[in-house]
């Protein structure tokens, strides 16, 4: 499993379900772009640092930084070399680009390397968390230009060994309400909740826990495979496992792909909590859900009248291929309204 982390002091929450799945039985390597010339030897001075985190972390996996002019050549250059032999990884896992909308540059070359992956026949996973996964504002730069800097980093960093912990403040305000726990360190502030999100993986699930797998397209099964192999680990042994599947056509289709589903499911012995097989995703979504859509796509629709192509607004999305698509944006709309209404309140959720 290949992991762009970045620097993975930046992203703990995603190096430790990475680090969940392989378990240490498989081969994980968390790779860092390092944007800079890549005639400079700089890499290697964060190696160290890297595969000490790693450790501590009780991470069993290989750190690779690597320096390119952008990140889109690092992937690539990473997709196509990283490994040893015939020990490569043939799934590759990253962060979802929350600012997405306001970095447009950044998110044709994060989309374009979604499809490199899918060219180098690499299995694809994207990891979202409601508040993020990038604290590197609480880290600093990767290259300090000062030793001040290099102490903060370094304080900061210890915390991310295992686990970050927050102090409780005993204090109370002028209104009588405790204050927001804190953990301070120099000139660093991280609050409880950034603690929390850093180490979301990392305590025991109970029986409340829930994991939902929407198992839509026929991709060999790593959609199942994923959270089979996180409910086999102590920390997600007492969740709750359902399934969510869909098929066109009409009621009696649906019954005969449930009775389908929990026999391939029960030939597997993947203990499963509720299956669901749903049969409306082609239907006429909702006018609201598409209002809403269509006011996103605002910002990256190419409005020329005769949909001709400008260069510099290549990759804008078109009329032609609005129209082409439109099929699989209902049913991306029906999804999402059945995702609001299942899957709101679950903790984790596998598309």
């Amino acid at each position: 499993m290949l992991v762009l982390t970045g620097n993975p002091i930046y992203r703990p929450a995603l190096v430790d379900l990475c680090s969940l799945v392989t378990h240490g039985h498989s081969l994980m390597i968390c790779a860092n772009v390092i944007l800079n010339d890549p005639t400079v030897n700089i890499q290697y001075d964060q190696k160290d640092e890297g595969e000490t985190w790693l450790k501590k972390r009780a991470a069993k996996a290989f750190y690779q930084p690597i320096v390119a002019p952008t990140v889109r050549q690092g992937a690539i250059a990473l997709l196509q070399c990283v490994g040893v032999g015939k020990m490569r990884p043939n799934v590759v896992v990253f962060g979802f680009k929350s600012d997405w909308l306001i970095k447009a540059d950044a998110a044709i070359d994060y989309f374009n390397i979604i499809h490199d992956a899918l060219h180098l026949k690499y299995g694809i996973g994207i990891l979202r968390l409601q508040s993020g996964l990038d604290f590197s504002d609480f880290f600093g730069p990767d290259l300090p230009d000062d030793d001040d800097d290099d102490d903060d980093e370094a304080d900061v960093s210890s915390l991310a060994y295992s686990p970050f912990r927050a102090s409780k403040s005993p204090n109370n305000n002028n209104n009588g309400r405790r204050q927001t726990d804190v953990l301070t360190l120099k000139n660093t502030i991280i609050n409880e909740g950034a603690l929390l999100t850093m180490n979301i993986f990392r305590p025991k699930q109970n029986s409340s826990a829930i994991i939902d797998v929407w198992w839509l397209f026929d991709d060999g099964g790593l959609t199942l495979l994923l959270p089979y192999l996180l409910r086999r680990r102590k920390r997600w042994r007492n969740s709750q496992f359902r399934i969510f599947s869909c098929v066109p056509g009409e009621k009696n289709d649906a019954e005969r792909q449930h009775v389908a589903m929990a026999s391939l499911l029960s030939k597997f012995r993947i203990k499963y909590t509720e299956l669901h097989v749903l049969d409306s995703l082609n239907k006429q979504p909702n006018e609201n859900e598409t209002q809403k859509f269509e006011q996103l796509l605002q910002a990256w629709h190419q409005n020329n009248e005769n949909n001709t192509t400008i260069d510099n607004e290549s990759w804008k999305i078109t009329d032609m291929e609005l129209e082409v698509n439109k099929e699989k944006i209902k049913r991306g709309l029906n999804l999402h309204e059945y995702l609001q209404e299942y899957s709101s309140q679950s903790t984790l959720i596998i598309v």
